[in-house]
Protein backbone atom coordinates (compact mmCIF):
# COMPACT_ATOMS: atom_id res chain seq x y z
CA UNK A 1 0.00 0.00 0.00
CA UNK A 2 1.40 3.42 -0.98
CA UNK A 3 2.25 6.10 1.56
CA UNK A 4 -0.58 8.38 0.45
CA UNK A 5 -3.14 5.58 0.76
CA UNK A 6 -1.77 4.64 4.19
CA UNK A 7 -1.89 8.29 5.24
CA UNK A 8 -5.49 8.45 4.06
CA UNK A 9 -6.41 5.38 6.09
CA UNK A 10 -4.63 6.73 9.17
CA UNK A 11 -6.49 10.02 8.88
CA UNK A 12 -9.83 8.29 8.28
CA UNK A 13 -9.26 6.00 11.27
CA UNK A 14 -8.31 8.96 13.48
CA UNK A 15 -11.45 10.85 12.46
CA UNK A 16 -13.65 7.77 12.93
CA UNK A 17 -12.18 7.12 16.39
CA UNK A 18 -12.63 10.78 17.36
CA UNK A 19 -16.25 10.72 16.22
CA UNK A 20 -16.97 7.43 17.99
CA UNK A 21 -15.33 8.79 21.15
CA UNK A 22 -17.38 11.96 21.15
CA UNK A 23 -20.59 10.07 20.34
CA UNK A 24 -20.40 7.79 23.34
CA UNK A 25 -17.24 5.71 23.65
CA UNK A 26 -15.87 8.33 26.05
CA UNK A 27 -18.37 6.90 28.55
CA UNK A 28 -17.10 3.31 28.27
CA UNK A 29 -14.49 2.42 30.91
CA UNK A 30 -11.07 1.43 29.53
CA UNK A 31 -12.22 2.07 25.96
CA UNK A 32 -12.17 5.81 26.72
CA UNK A 33 -8.50 5.82 27.73
CA UNK A 34 -7.44 3.38 25.00
CA UNK A 35 -8.99 5.57 22.29
CA UNK A 36 -7.17 8.65 23.57
CA UNK A 37 -3.84 6.78 23.51
CA UNK A 38 -4.54 5.31 20.06
CA UNK A 39 -5.19 8.81 18.74
CA UNK A 40 -1.65 9.83 19.66
CA UNK A 41 -0.20 6.79 17.89
CA UNK A 42 -2.18 7.66 14.76
CA UNK A 43 -0.74 11.20 14.93
CA UNK A 44 2.74 9.69 15.23
CA UNK A 45 2.04 7.50 12.19
CA UNK A 46 0.86 10.55 10.23
CA UNK A 47 4.09 12.36 11.12
CA UNK A 48 6.22 9.43 10.01
CA UNK A 49 4.34 9.19 6.74
CA UNK A 50 4.66 12.93 6.17
CA UNK A 51 8.44 12.89 6.43
CA UNK A 52 8.76 9.62 4.56
CA UNK A 53 10.14 7.78 7.56
CA UNK A 54 9.47 4.38 8.97
CA UNK A 55 7.45 4.12 12.16
CA UNK A 56 9.18 1.98 14.74
CA UNK A 57 6.84 -0.50 16.38
CA UNK A 58 8.68 -0.01 19.68
CA UNK A 59 8.27 3.76 19.46
CA UNK A 60 4.58 3.38 18.64
CA UNK A 61 4.13 1.07 21.64
CA UNK A 62 6.08 3.48 23.86
CA UNK A 63 3.93 6.45 22.78
CA UNK A 64 0.74 4.40 23.18
CA UNK A 65 1.62 3.19 26.66
CA UNK A 66 2.85 6.62 27.80
CA UNK A 67 -0.35 8.28 26.59
CA UNK A 68 -2.44 5.51 28.14
CA UNK A 69 -0.64 6.02 31.46
CA UNK A 70 -1.31 9.77 31.35
CA UNK A 71 -4.95 9.22 30.39
CA UNK A 72 -5.47 6.72 33.21
CA UNK A 73 -3.67 9.09 35.58
CA UNK A 74 -6.09 11.82 34.61
CA UNK A 75 -9.03 9.50 35.29
CA UNK A 76 -7.53 8.71 38.70
CA UNK A 77 -7.17 12.38 39.53
CA UNK A 78 -10.76 13.05 38.47
CA UNK A 79 -11.95 10.29 40.80
CA UNK A 80 -10.05 11.68 43.76
CA UNK A 81 -11.02 15.30 43.05
CA UNK A 82 -14.66 14.96 42.01
CA UNK A 83 -15.75 11.38 42.59
CA UNK A 84 -17.05 8.69 40.28
CA UNK A 85 -20.06 10.76 39.18
CA UNK A 86 -17.79 13.35 37.53
CA UNK A 87 -17.51 11.33 34.31
CA UNK A 88 -19.73 8.36 33.36
CA UNK A 89 -16.72 6.18 32.49
CA UNK A 90 -15.39 6.56 36.03
CA UNK A 91 -18.13 4.24 37.27
CA UNK A 92 -16.11 1.41 35.75
CA UNK A 93 -12.97 2.22 37.72
CA UNK A 94 -11.81 2.11 41.31
CA UNK A 95 -8.74 3.87 42.69
CA UNK A 96 -7.02 0.54 43.31
CA UNK A 97 -7.76 -0.66 39.77
CA UNK A 98 -6.42 2.58 38.28
CA UNK A 99 -3.34 2.42 40.50
CA UNK A 100 -2.57 -1.08 39.21
CA UNK A 101 -3.19 -0.12 35.59
CA UNK A 102 -1.04 3.00 35.79
CA UNK A 103 1.89 1.05 37.22
CA UNK A 104 1.46 -1.78 34.69
CA UNK A 105 1.43 0.66 31.80
CA UNK A 106 4.43 2.57 33.23
CA UNK A 107 6.44 -0.68 33.13
CA UNK A 108 5.36 -1.28 29.53
CA UNK A 109 6.42 2.29 28.68
CA UNK A 110 9.88 1.82 30.18
CA UNK A 111 10.45 -1.54 28.48
CA UNK A 112 9.26 -0.33 25.07
CA UNK A 113 11.46 2.78 25.37
CA UNK A 114 14.55 0.69 26.05
CA UNK A 115 13.69 -1.69 23.21
CA UNK A 116 13.17 1.27 20.89
CA UNK A 117 16.59 2.64 21.81
CA UNK A 118 18.20 -0.76 21.36
CA UNK A 119 16.56 -1.74 18.09
CA UNK A 120 15.18 1.24 16.22
CA UNK A 121 16.54 4.59 17.36
CA UNK A 122 18.41 6.46 14.64
CA UNK A 123 21.68 6.30 16.55
CA UNK A 124 24.89 4.60 15.56
CA UNK A 125 26.10 1.60 17.52
CA UNK A 126 28.82 3.73 19.14
CA UNK A 127 26.16 5.79 20.91
CA UNK A 128 24.98 2.82 22.97
CA UNK A 129 26.65 4.08 26.15
CA UNK A 130 24.83 7.41 25.99
CA UNK A 131 21.62 5.53 25.20
CA UNK A 132 22.23 3.34 28.23
CA UNK A 133 22.56 6.49 30.34
CA UNK A 134 19.30 7.92 28.98
CA UNK A 135 17.22 4.90 30.04
CA UNK A 136 17.46 5.76 33.76
CA UNK A 137 16.25 9.27 32.89
CA UNK A 138 13.17 7.76 31.26
CA UNK A 139 12.55 5.46 34.22
CA UNK A 140 13.05 8.35 36.67
CA UNK A 141 10.56 10.44 34.68
CA UNK A 142 7.97 7.67 34.88
CA UNK A 143 8.64 7.11 38.58
CA UNK A 144 8.37 10.84 39.30
CA UNK A 145 5.04 11.03 37.47
CA UNK A 146 3.78 8.06 39.49
CA UNK A 147 4.95 9.78 42.67
CA UNK A 148 3.17 13.00 41.72
CA UNK A 149 0.03 11.07 40.82
CA UNK A 150 -0.16 8.47 43.58
CA UNK A 151 1.57 10.17 46.51
CA UNK A 152 0.92 13.85 45.91
CA UNK A 153 -2.53 13.33 44.32
CA UNK A 154 -1.64 15.32 41.18
CA UNK A 155 -2.39 14.40 37.60
CA UNK A 156 -5.42 16.50 36.67
CA UNK A 157 -3.49 18.08 33.84
CA UNK A 158 -0.37 15.96 33.22
CA UNK A 159 1.33 18.65 31.13
CA UNK A 160 0.98 21.27 33.88
CA UNK A 161 2.03 18.79 36.56
CA UNK A 162 5.16 17.76 34.70
CA UNK A 163 6.22 21.20 33.47
CA UNK A 164 5.93 22.73 36.92
CA UNK A 165 7.89 20.03 38.72
CA UNK A 166 11.55 20.94 39.22
CA UNK A 167 12.77 17.32 39.46
CA UNK A 168 11.03 16.46 36.20
CA UNK A 169 12.45 19.51 34.43
CA UNK A 170 16.02 18.77 35.58
CA UNK A 171 15.62 15.13 34.54
CA UNK A 172 14.24 16.12 31.13
CA UNK A 173 17.15 18.50 30.62
CA UNK A 174 19.66 15.79 31.46
CA UNK A 175 17.89 13.34 29.16
CA UNK A 176 17.91 15.90 26.31
CA UNK A 177 21.64 16.54 26.78
CA UNK A 178 22.41 12.81 26.71
CA UNK A 179 20.34 12.20 23.58
CA UNK A 180 21.83 15.29 21.87
CA UNK A 181 25.29 14.04 22.78
CA UNK A 182 24.49 10.67 21.21
CA UNK A 183 23.18 12.31 18.05
CA UNK A 184 26.05 14.79 17.75
CA UNK A 185 28.86 12.35 18.44
CA UNK A 186 27.46 9.51 16.35
CA UNK A 187 25.11 10.86 13.65
CA UNK A 188 23.16 8.23 11.79
CA UNK A 189 24.07 7.62 8.20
Amino acid sequence: MGRSRLAGWATALYLALSLAYSQGLKHVPLVDAFIVATGFVLRLLQGALLIGGRLSEWLALCVFSLCLMLSLGKRRHEMTAAGRAHRPALRGYTLAFLDHLVVLVAVLTAVSYVLYLRDDAALAAGASFVILLSAPCAVFGLARYLQLLLVEEGGGNPVHVLFRDRATLVNAGLWAVLVALALLTHPSG
